[in-house]
């Protein structure tokens, strides 16, 4: 007998794996005409999480069905992004669900897709273990190589002085990043320590 996760749905039968992929490609074609366009937030943030999303979704063994909806919530996750709003969520919530019945979307997996998005809120606080995947592939930066690049366009779009962000903001943060899966902790914890001994010893991003 197969096991079954916490957040893992009763699925309804096989999906078209070829057809998901062709969907996506779709949503972050659309993403980039209707997605917001500031430093951080916007369609190549989404595309990164996406990928993010479908890598931990295959490294923690959920169904392929749960894999193709925590890629199209990753795809939609930021569709709405206002700066100083609280809400950006659940809107990008509803934008997806438009989107997601406009392609032909079962209500089931629209109404996942959705509540993955909103799982996303920060602070996080993940119920089940696709909305710990989600959270843990939107924080996924802050583990890699390319981390203190994108650091500085949050720094720029928040709009924080460079000695705040580098001296106070981001040390905490960092300090206290917890990745919820296994794998997340496996691929990113080491980047994380990396990266925060490198900006405690006064690493900046410099263009």
């Amino acid at each position: 007998m197969e096991n079954t996760t916490d957040g893992d749905r009763k699925e309804e039968g096989s999906i078209d794996l070829i057809m998901e992929c062709r969907n996506i490609s779709e949503i972050e074609r659309i993403v980039e005409t209707i997605g917001p366009r500031l430093p951080y937030h916007n369609p190549g943030h989404m595309k990164e999480v996406t990928r993010a999303c479908g890598n931990y979704g295959v490294m923690e063994h959920v169904s392929p069905e749960s894999v193709a909806n925590l890629m199209l919530a990753g795809a939609l996750h930021d569709v709405v992004y206002i700066p100083g709003r609280k809400d950006n969520e659940e809107l990008s919530a509803e934008v997806a669900k438009n989107i997601l019945y406009g392609m032909s979307y079962e209500e089931r997996r629209v109404n996942e897709v959705a509540r993955l998005i909103v799982a996303t809120k920060f602070p996080t606080h993940a119920s089940d273990h696709l909305e710990q995947i989600i959270c843990d592939a939107d924080l996924d930066n802050l583990g890699s190589d390319d981390y203190f690049r994108q650091g500085e366009n949050l720094r720029v779009e928040f709009g924080v002085d460079r000695d705040s962000w580098y001296q106070k903001v981001q040390p905490d943060f960092l300090q206290n990043v917890k990745y919820y899966t296994p794998s997340a902790q496996q691929l990113r914890g080491d980047g994380v320590k990396k990266n925060l001994t490198e900006i405690l010893a006064g690493k900046r991003w410099e263009q």
